[in-house]
């Protein structure tokens, strides 16, 4: 995967207008801030592999996190793109750190202004659930050596 030298005209400018106003996001540039898939696609991906949609899946971590299965784990912490087979198709959170310091500094104060008590506790929740699954995940690296 090539990494970013500079952010493109239209990612830059999403982001200074978040620090300008970050009441205005929409899911759609939460997502694309996170590098995480468009909507539509996210919600048709999780629907796929778990029947809810990634709304649903958070509603679900925050009801009941002792219920989540290892995908429902993976869908929330490694995005609605991710499979076990395929690493590189985690999204890439820390995508940024390569840019000139102006651009980190920019990438990082909106990601700061997006930050919610929501998203942190659904993220939590669902990584430490995920924890359980880690002897399923030895075996099954296992048996594949």
């Amino acid at each position: 995967m090539q990494r970013p030298t500079r952010m493109t005209d239209e990612e830059k400018a999403m982001h200074q207008r978040i620090v300008a106003n970050s009441t205005t996001v929409t899911r759609a540039e939460r997502n694309q801030i996170y590098r995480r898939l468009p909507p539509e696609e996210e919600d048709r991906l999780c629907r796929d592999k778990v029947g809810l949609t990634m709304p649903e899946l958070k509603g679900k971590v925050i009801a009941n996190s002792d219920t989540l299965t290892e995908t429902e784990c993976d869908l929330i912490v490694y995005g609605a793109g991710y499979e076990q087979d395929v690493p590189d198709s985690r999204s890439n959170s820390f995508w940024f750190i390569y840019l000139p310091p102006d651009e980190i500094q920019l990438v990082q104060k909106a990601r700061e202004l997006l930050v919610s008590d929501y998203e942190n506790e659904v993220f939590n929740r669902a990584y430490k659930r995920s924890r359980h699954f880690d002897p399923v995940r030895r075996e099954r690296t296992a048996q594949r050596k």
